[in-house]
Order: structure tokens, then sequence, then C-alpha cells
């Protein structure tokens, strides 16, 4: 109760316990208590109903409560702590005075054996961590979960290389989560953690556990250099550096101009010389400098010179040829040089031997290639000829040589007389197979629009020679092919072999494809490649190529036992030549035949074979023709046969024999056969007499033969005239030309 005369002040309250104001019952800053539970709560700038206090301070804790050695012990208290007390509660950003902080202490493990290389391996659970053991090459070890703002420290002492893996799912640095980081033998490592997952390696050392604490003592060994100080701590060297470490052993200043040399024992150096001097040896002394004597000495000459040793001269032909000659009665060693004037090309040079050769040879010399130099050497024997340089090289007369550098490029060179090439196994090597075929090496004529003609020539009293092409880079055991000569006997193409090398087929080739081949049994074949079946093997026919194709000619005067000829009218066999039998015609047949039975015809006349069946006679030529003519007759009758030539022949004579009127039902005939004739002069049509009735219903032949020599070219049919009826022609009736040649074969008186 308020004193008297004050009014008393009442907050919002409950009497219930554990019951809280809402939101609704407060406005903002306006408390409320709840007397029951004692809790006072009031409303926040949010709207938001805050607890501000509790009569049994449960959740509420002041600085310094419920902790160890604190001296805090409400709010508004100072309180400090010591030992390893529990952790302590702060407020964001807390502002401390005059801290005194002792030091920092970590969880250690100071004895880790490390896993084999894989994570999960050699887990770690303190701060700071030792590792002893290290058997695998790599060893591995795992860090612990991260947590937010731990440090792990790992050292490695252990004998391998360790990888560092963080735990499942964790990252160390910008490494790809679970991917490890090395740590040497010898190395240190800070691990921080950023948040739960992520590792950061702060620092990465590396030190040797062999180090000692500092240096306790030094040698210099065999360097040349000494302590002048001191063995331990600064220690300052001096001396010179001994040549085998490098060095120079000397303390010599060096001489602007002058050159290094050795004393034996140290690195010296010459005076400077002067301009124009050469250094000269002076055995195991000291080198020294000297005015150049000796060289050679050019002088240009015009007209005819003899040399002297070691004399060198500039021969300047532009005035007209000369001769330079060689020392008399050389020594050996002794040595002349020439060089072009500028001419040698357009006016050439003569080296003169003076009584000794040239290279060998009892021959001059002559220079005739313009901007060259030549030395000569006599060597005790001949003189010696070598190229200095210029644009090309050196004639000689006779059998002289040109002797040049190894492996020399030549370009463009022009070469008089004979190329001789001495030892064995030797190629021409060039390229022969460029892409570009006019870039391929080649030969050619140097006469312009001129023919080229390449020779293999035999040597001496030969007479053979050839050209030769391998299957193989090594010739000694391979196929090949010739084009050689065998002396006056024949010229040969020939497939052949060296050594174990395999005979081969021989083709002509054309247009891309083979055209003809001589196998190695010696079948040719024409369009085809033998079968060895037949010396000559032809490609089928087509509908615009024959197989073979005899072109028109002139008989032989006298027949060979074996040919076959063809004179543009008829082809003419030789099988033997004697008294009894020569030459005869071959016999060309031309043939028509009736495969099935033709179509009635008559009784009006009617060509017995029907339509499309005249055959065409060549004009001035004799054949001899037969015909067989099977028919039905239906109708009793006469039958009159003729031969029909559309052009009256110079000659024809014919027979004509037929069945009995009766005729036949079977295949046998039975009764004589009735004969007939017939001539035609200029004639066209040879009529023969008719017939006696024939009997009907059953079969009738008439046969022909003919011997014509046209006097045109006509063509040939056979016509058939019936009294009455008509007739039904047979499969099986034909008739078939041969054309032949007049008096063909051996006739005597």
């Amino acid at each position: 109760m308020s004193q008297a005369g004050y009014t008393p002040i009442q907050l919002y309250y409950s009497t219930t316990a554990s019951a809280a104001p809402i939101a609704g019952n407060l406005a903002n800053g306006e408390l409320a208590i709840n007397i029951t539970d004692g809790k006072l709560y009031y409303k926040d700038n949010a709207g938001v109903v805050q607890l501000l206090a509790n009569k049994t301070n449960t959740g509420m804790v002041y600085p310094g409560a419920g902790i160890a050695n604190s001296t805090g012990s409400a709010w508004g208290t100072s309180y400090s702590t010591s030992g390893s007390g529990t952790t302590i509660a702060l407020a964001t950003s807390p502002t401390l005075t005059t801290p005194v902080l002792s030091a920092e202490t970590f969880s250690t493990a100071a004895s880790v054996t490390a896993g084999t290389n894989a994570q999960g391996q050699g887990a770690l659970t303190n701060d700071y961590n030792v590792i002893t053991t290290a058997s695998s090459n790599p060893s591995g070890v795992t860090l612990p979960t991260a947590t937010t703002g731990r440090r792990i420290v790992i050292v490695n002492k252990g004998a391998n290389s360790v990888n560092i893996y963080p735990a499942t799912g964790g990252s160390i640095d910008a490494l790809a989560a679970n991917a490890s980081i090395a740590l040497t033998v010898g190395g240190v490592m800070e691990f921080n953690a950023s948040s739960t997952t992520q590792w950061y390696s702060s620092y990465n050392l590396y030190t040797s556990a062999s180090v000692a604490s500092g240096v306790t003592s030094f040698s210099a060994g065999s360097t040349g250099f000494t302590p002048s100080t001191a063995t331990t701590g600064a220690i300052t060297l001096s001396g010179t550096l001994a040549i085998g470490n490098g060095g120079t052993n000397s303390t010599a200043t060096a001489t602007a101009g002058g050159v290094s040399y050795g004393t034996g024992t140290a690195y010296a150096f010459t005076a400077a010389g002067t301009s124009g001097q050469v250094l000269t040896s002076n055995g195991s002394g000291a080198p020294t400098w000297a005015t150049a004597t000796g060289g050679i000495s050019y002088t240009r000459v015009t007209a005819n010179t003899t040399l002297t040793n070691n004399q060198g001269v500039i021969a300047d032909t532009t005035g007209g040829t000369f001769t330079v000659t060689l020392p008399a009665t050389p020594s050996s060693g002794n040595q002349v040089w020439i060089a072009d004037g500028g001419s040698w090309g357009t006016t050439n040079l003569t080296v003169g031997r003076n009584g000794s050769t040239i290279e060998g040879t009892a021959a001059d010399l002559t220079l005739d290639i313009s901007g060259v130099e030549v030395q000569m050497v006599y060597d005790g024997t001949t003189w010696n000829v070598y190229v200095l340089g210029g644009a090309a090289g050196v004639s000689t007369t006779g059998s002289g040589n040109t002797v040049l550098a190894t492996s020399p490029t030549i370009t463009t060179p022009t070469i008089s007389g004979n190329q001789t090439y001495t030892g064995s196994g030797g190629r021409i090597l060039a390229d022969f197979d460029n892409a570009t075929v006019t870039n391929r090496l080649a030969f050619q004529t140097s006469t312009t629009n001129a023919s080229t003609g390449i020779y293999a020539l035999p040597n001496g009293t030969s007479t053979a020679a050839s050209w030769q092409a391998t299957n193989s880079a090594d010739p000694t055991n391979c196929s090949k092919i010739l084009i050689a000569t065998n002396a006056s006997t024949d010229v040969q193409l020939v497939s052949g072999v060296n050594g174990s090398g395999s005979y081969l087929p021989l083709s002509f080739y054309n247009n891309g494809a083979q055209k003809m081949q001589l196998s190695t049994a010696g079948s040719f074949g024409i369009g085809v490649t033998p079968s060895n079946n037949g010396w000559l093997e032809l490609a089928a026919g087509t509908t615009s190529v024959a197989p073979a194709r005899l072109t028109s000619g002139t008989n032989l005067t006298s027949p060979v036992a074996g040919t076959i000829e063809y004179d543009g009218t008829n082809f003419y066999a030789t099988p033997t030549i004697g008294t009894t039998e020569q030459r005869g015609a071959i016999s060309v047949i031309q043939q028509f035949v009736l495969s099935s039975a033709g179509s009635a015809i008559g009784p009006t006349i009617a060509n017995f074979f029907g339509s499309n069946s005249a055959v065409q006679l060549a004009a001035t030529t004799t054949y001899f023709i037969e015909a067989y003519c099977y028919f039905l007759k239906t109708t009793a009758g006469t039958a009159t046969w003729a031969a029909l030539f559309s052009s009256a022949p110079t000659a024809a004579h014919a027979t004509l024999e037929y069945t009995p009127v009766t005729g036949f039902t079977t295949s046998i005939i039975t009764g004589a056969m009735v004969n007939a004739e017939a001539t035609a002069n200029a004639v066209a049509n040879m009529a023969f007499a008719a017939t006696a009735s024939l009997t009907t219903a059953v079969y009738h032949v008439a046969k022909f033969r003919i011997f014509v020599t046209t006097n045109g070219a006509t063509n040939l049919r056979f016509n058939l005239t019936q009294s009455a009826g008509t007739a039904t022609p047979q499969a099986g009736s034909w008739y078939r030309v041969r054309k032949v040649a007049t008096n063909s074969g051996n006739f005597v008186a």
C-alpha cells in the first residue's frame, strides 16, 4: 500500500502462473509483470515482447557467475579467471580494460604414426601433432572434421613424405574436395579452419632434423680458402680458390688485351701485344707476342711464269692464254697457289707440269673455270690438286683428277670427258620419285630441240650390255627385268633373277591395264592372264572386238606347212607339204535351221523357210549350197520347187532329190527317192519339174545340192508352189551355204 498522500504505480500484471503478455496487450516500451512467476516483460520497438527480469535468474547469467576462480558475483561486477577455467561467453565486441592473458595451450600428440596414403588413415585428434613414423612412401594422415577457427599444426619427423587429407567432404586451400597436400620429411605445416569444411594451410616450413643450433666448427677443405678470424660464429674466408675447385689459384690481375695461360700451378695473363702481332708459343714458358712472318705473298702475272716453292700468283688471262710452270725437281711438301685473275672461263690457263706428273698423270693441267683458286702440293711422287674456293671446279686434260671436299654441293656443273666412280656399292642418289614429275632427276640432251638417247655400252671386245631394274633395294637376291643385247644373236627383254630371287611373269600394260602377259611356263596371253593350258591364249570376244582377226594379204608363193592365210576372200590352211596335199581353202559355212515347225504355206508360191530367211551371196563368188526341206502335206497335189536368186548368177547347177510321192509316217523312209536336175545360166529362177501328186497327211522330204557362181551380189530363197492344199515346214529343216575357192589344192596332169 502506498504511503498516505501518494498515488501508487501499478503495472499491468497477471497472477496466472506461466502466463506471459502478448504483443497486443502492450504498447511499445510498456511493462508487464507476472507476480506469481516473478517475471518482468516489456515490448521493444520492433513490437516483440521480451523477458526483462526473472526473480529466480533462470537463463540470466551475470558476469562471473558459475565460473571457477571468478571474482564477480552479481551484475555489473568485474571478474577474472585463472588456471583452466570454463570458457567465458562475452558480448559481441566487448570492452576489455587492461586484460592480462596467459600463453595459449594446445592438445598435443608427440608421437603420431602415419597410415597408408589414403583418406581416413592416420586420423588426427590433437591440435599439435608430431609424426614420428611414416613407413609408406608416401604415408597419409587425416585432419579432424573442421570447426570454424580451429588450428592444427603437423610436424613430419618420419622417414617419408606424408600426404595430409581433409576429413570426408572437406577441402584444403583451393584443392578439390578430399584432395591431399604433401608434407615433406622435416617439414612443418599449419592448418586453420575457416568453416566446417574448409582448411587453409597458413604456412609451410621445411626444416632438417639434423640441423643443429648453430655452426660449431668450419673447415675450407682443399679449396685453398682458410678461416681468417674464426671457425664458429661469423666466419671470414681468405686465400685463393684452387684450380681443382674451379678457381685460378692465382691473384693475378687480368691485363687488357692480354691472353690467359697456365703456368702449371695457376693461371696468369700475358702482357698486351701491339696491333698486327701474333701470339707465339715458347713451349712450357709464357707465350709472347711477335711480329707475323712467313705466309704467302701473291703477285699478279699475265705472261708465262715459272713458280717456286711457297709462291702464290694471281693469273690474269684477260690478255690471252699463257702457262704457269710448276717448280722443277720439287721436294716432298713443296706447294704453290694459283688464283684466277677473273677470266679463266673465257681464256684458259695452262699449268705446265715441268717434268713431274699432276695427279699421277703425265699431262699439263688446264684451268678453265672462272673465280677459283687451286693449291698444288707435291707428295714426293706427284702434284696433288686441291680446290680452295671459287664458283666451280677445274678441268684436266688426259685423265687428270679433281679433288673436292667431302660431300660437296655442286650446282649445275659442266663436266667434260669420262666420269669414273671408284669403290664398290656406289649409288647415284637423287629425287627420282617427286610427286611433281618435272621436279624429278631426269636425263636430257643438251642439244636444243634434239632427241635424247641413253646407252648402256659394253667395254672393249664385249658384245653384251643391259639395263636392269630390280624389285629390292638389295640386288643380291631379287627379281629383275633386263633390256639386253646378246652379241649378234638377239636383243632381249628378260624377266630374270639374281641369287635366290623368284622368276616373275612378263606383263605388258597399256591404258592403265594389263594387255598381254608371258607366263614363266611360256604361255602367252593376249587380253587375258594365261592359264598355262596352251602356248597362246586369247581373251573372249565381245560385241565389238573379235578374239582374232587376219588382215587381208597375198598368199605365199610357196606354201608352208602349218600356216593359215587370208587373201581377202578366203581362208587357207596348209597342213602338209608334199605331192598329195598342199594348201587348201577353209570353208566358211552359213546355216539356217528351223528350230520349230513353220506356218502352213501354199498352194501359191512361198518361201519354204519363211520370211527373213534368204541368204546373201557376194558378187563373183562361188558357193556350194545344200538344203533339207522336211514338211507335212495336208492335201494331195503336185509340188514345184525352185531356187530363186534376186540377181541372175553367172552359172548355177543343181540336183533335187525327194521322197516317193507316198511319203512316210515313221522315221524310216521306204521306196526309191526321186531325182531331178536343173541348170540356170544367167537365169534368176532355177525351177525344177513338178512332182507327181503327193499323198496327203504324210511327211515328205526334198533335198537340194546347188553349185553356183554369182555375177552380182544376190540372195537366195527356196520357193514351193503346190497344185492343191498346203505344206507345213517341220522343225529340223535346214540349209547351209559354204563359200569355196576355185582351184585350191595340189593338182597334176
